[in-house]
C-alpha cells in the first residue's frame, strides 16, 4: 500500500480540525441557546465549506514547498491553483475594501461577502485546475 504524501497528511490534519472546531462550536452555542438548532445546522455546514476550502489551500502550499524543496518540477494543474486562488482572495479582498471606503457596504457585512466571494472564487480556481487536469490527460491520451 503506498504511503500519504505529507500534502494529504496536512490536507486531513486541517480539515479535521477545522471540522471539530465548527463542530464543538455549534453544539456549544445551540445548548447554551445562543442560536437555534436550525441556524447550527446551517453554521456548521458553512463552517465545514471554508474548513474544506482552507484545508485544500494548506495542502496546496505545501505541495508547492515541498515540490521546490525537493527540486521537482511543479504540476500544471497546482500552478493554475495557486495563481487562480491567490488572485480571487486578492480580488475579493480589494474590492470589499473599496466598497465599505466608499459607503457601499458596511463593516459588518464585508466579512460576510468577503467569506463568500472568497470561497466562490477559489472553488472557481479550483475548476480551473480541473479543467487544466483534463486537458493534460487528453493530451496525453492522443500520444
Amino acid at each position: 500500500m503506498k504511503k500519504m504524501g505529507l500534502p494529504l497528511k496536512v490536507f486531513l490534519i486541517v480539515l479535521g480540525i477545522g471540522v471539530l472546531y465548527v463542530l464543538i462550536a455549534s453544539i456549544v452555542r445551540a445548548s447554551t441557546g445562543q442560536i437555534e438548532i436550525g441556524m447550527a445546522l446551517t453554521r456548521f455546514i458553512i463552517g465545514s465549506i471554508i474548513s474544506v476550502i482552507a484545508a485544500g489551500i494548506a495542502a496546496g502550499i505545501t505541495a508547492l514547498v515541498v515540490a521546490i524543496r525537493q527540486k521537482k518540477k511543479l504540476n500544471l494543474p497546482l500552478i493554475v491553483f495557486l495563481i487562480g486562488a491567490i488572485i480571487a482572495v486578492l480580488y475579493v479582498l480589494i474590492r470589499t475594501i473599496i466598497r465599505v471606503s466608499t459607503g457601499e457596504i458596511s463593516t459588518e457585512m464585508a466579512v460576510i461577502r468577503f467569506i463568500i466571494g472568497s470561497i466562490m472564487y477559489v472553488a472557481g480556481a479550483g475548476v480551473l485546475a480541473g479543467i487544466t487536469a483534463l486537458v493534460i490527460a487528453f493530451k496525453k491520451l492522443g500520444e
